[in-house]
């Protein structure tokens, strides 16, 4: 990123977004789209707020999928299509995407977690018995043990 302003808003965005402030996220992350309209983290990020904040989800779509074409191993992309997504309300639509960002970044637990509040669950350990019988609960809780912390909060 060769401008440094756009990077400073940029940063300012992030930590509104952090606070849960998207009306500021959204007024420094357009200010900084203006400065600086081809990095590819200002356009996820800018267009994961105009579409949830804005209402303009076909152009939050476009500018997603344009910075996972210029970048397509950042967790946190996915991370902002796939809330755009759930502003669409395509839940279909953003699991796939949560998890096609989960393939690049394994271990980002925005990913986790938005995955886990849509409601997300991996398959049973035996996929031929019903996800309740004492038999695949007992594999299943194995199977997380042998997991990391981070790998377990996904399942």
């Amino acid at each position: 990123m060769a401008n440094t302003v756009a990077k400073k808003l940029l940063d300012e965005g992030k930590r509104h977004l952090k606070s849960d402030n998207i009306d500021k996220a959204l007024r420094s992350l357009e200010k900084a789209f203006r400065e600086d309209k081809k990095d590819t983290e200002i356009m996820s990020y800018y267009g994961m707020c105009k579409a949830v904040r804005g209402g303009r989800v076909g152009l939050g779509i476009e500018l997603c999928i344009q910075a996972i074409k210029g970048d397509h191993r950042k967790g946190d992309y996915y991370l902002n299509l796939g809330k755009v997504f759930v502003a669409a309300g395509n839940i279909k639509g953003a699991v796939l995407v949560f998890r096609k960002g989960l393939n690049f970044d394994h271990k980002n637990s925005e990913l986790i977690r938005a995955l886990t509040g849509l409601g997300y669950r991996s398959r049973p350990a035996i996929r031929v018995i019903e996800r309740s019988n004492p038999i695949n609960r007992f594999f299943g809780k194995l199977m997380r043990k042998k997991q990391s912390p981070e790998q377990a909060e996904g399942t």
